[in-house]
């Protein structure tokens, strides 16, 4: 069983699909509040760099589980053909350009494909103890 919602790049509807997610998540059986907790931020840093650095079209949210497991795909649509996002250390004052570092620690791994104007990242996050 897998999940897929599509919504414009607007900042107001990542409550609504955090929301849809959770309810997936708890369907397929991953409902401990650690496992959720991580999934859904990983998803909110995804999805939102998605909104503010990229945002030409709506924005794609897929997710499957595999063996305890969740795989998260975020597919954006780029303003600028060619942009990706990159790692960077960031000032502890800094508002943002935190979203890969929490990728990275709260997940197996993430990898960013583009294709055209689109951009897909998928991340893998433990999801059973």
């Amino acid at each position: 069983m897998s999940f897929e919602i599509a919504f414009p790049p607007n900042p107001d509807e990542l409550p609504g699909a955090r929301a849809a997610l959770r309810t997936w998540l708890q369907e397929v059986g991953i409902d401990g509040e650690h496992a959720t907790a991580d999934v859904l931020i990983v998803t909110s840093e995804l999805v939102t760099n998605g909104v503010f650095h990229d945002g030409g079209g709506p924005i794609t949210l897929r997710a499957a589980e595999h063996r305890g497991d969740v795989s998260i795909e975020v597919t954006t649509v780029d303003h600028l053909p060619g942009h990706r996002p990159t790692y960077r250390d960031v000032e502890g004052s800094a508002e943002g350009g935190r979203g890969l570092t929490i990728v990275r620690a709260l997940s197996r791994g993430y990898d960013v494909q583009q294709h055209d104007r689109q951009r897909v990242t998928t991340c893998w996050i433990p999801a059973m103890p």
